[in-house]
């Protein structure tokens, strides 16, 4: 009977290493974020990659391309701070009172050199009422 749970324990710990190594190693997430819950009217937000998906030589520039979908809309301008964080900044401001979400675009990976797989995730924040 030990042996039959010895070998059990060891397929379970063997396949839950297996999925966690397999999982992240081509995905592409957003590993950080510097909003959450309520933001600024004027906030500039800044999403952060866990890979390096664009090329160095064209960083800083402010780029029109929607990498990044709201709803309701906002326009704004992107602008990638380094290979693996872009920025927004919204050129009229964030409504007050109003619930936003985010939803990154398969524009993200537009100049990738790698191909990564990428679920489109959407984020969830609000501005404070008048």
């Amino acid at each position: 009977m030990r042996k039959f749970f010895g070998i059990i324990v060891t397929i379970i710990v063997c396949a839950v290493f297996y999925i966690a190594c397999n999982t992240t190693k081509n995905e592409l997430v957003v590993s950080y974020k510097n909003f959450d819950g309520e933001i600024e009217q004027q906030q500039n937000l800044v999403f952060a990659f866990n890979k390096d998906i664009y090329p160095d030589s064209l960083l800083q520039s402010w780029d029109s391309t929607d990498y990044v979908e709201f709803t309701p809309a906002v326009k704004g301008m992107f602008k990638w701070n380094s290979s693996s964080e872009l920025m927004f900044s919204p050129s009229q401001g964030f409504q007050p009172g109003t619930e936003y979400t985010a939803t990154l675009t398969s524009f993200i990976l537009n100049r990738s050199v790698k191909k990564y797989s990428f679920d489109k995730e959407s984020f969830h924040f609000h501005t404070a009422p008048l």
